[in-house]
């Protein structure tokens, strides 16, 4: 690449050196098509039959040998923006993990027994949770601060589990 540069610079003083002032339009003519081209080159890795450009400042694509703890990574940093984001992204696995804590560990159906599942989580965790209710789409509430989502997982990691029904009752 520093070759070619060399070239098309010593093109460029030759052409307005002999030529004058058009020679010097030419020349850097010259210059501008060669910078041109070694940028094409540098973004195709240096193939010319490459069509897909590598763009140098894209985020290269990590695979994650996790990518479902990525995805609760994700839905977790994004709760805090809006009740949307919140409700189409973490409360749907929190919601899941209490309908398992509550079905395995107090044999309590959430969908047709609200009220007992209320009284074992507890009303923070209720309103934010909201079971029963549809999934909001307003971006313009804002979502739930970190805390408050500690909060509720704490409550449904408090509820009784299979593991400790079971050493209560042998």
């Amino acid at each position: 690449m520093s070759r070619l540069r060399v070239l098309a610079f010593g093109l460029l003083i030759a052409a307005a050196v002999l030529k004058g002032v058009a020679g010097l339009l030419l020349g850097l003519t010259v210059v501008l098509a060669t910078e041109l081209l070694i940028l094409r080159l540098q973004l195709t890795d240096g193939q010319p039959g490459n069509t897909n450009l590598r763009w140098p400042w894209r985020r290269k694509k990590i695979r994650v040998p996790f990518p479902s703890y990525e995805r609760i990574a994700g839905d977790l940093s994004w709760a805090h923006y809006s009740v949307r984001d919140f409700d189409h992204g973490l409360r749907r696995r929190l919601l899941r993990a209490l309908e398992v804590r509550l079905s395995d560990g107090s044999g309590i159906d959430l969908a047709k027994q609200p009220d007992r599942a209320r009284a074992l989580l507890g009303e923070h965790a209720w309103s934010v949770l909201r079971p029963g209710e549809p999934a909001r789409d307003d971006r313009g509430e804002p979502g739930y601060e970190l805390r408050a989502l500690d909060d509720v997982v704490r409550a449904i990691e408090s509820l009784p589990s299979t593991t400790s029904a079971e050493k209560e009752h042998p």
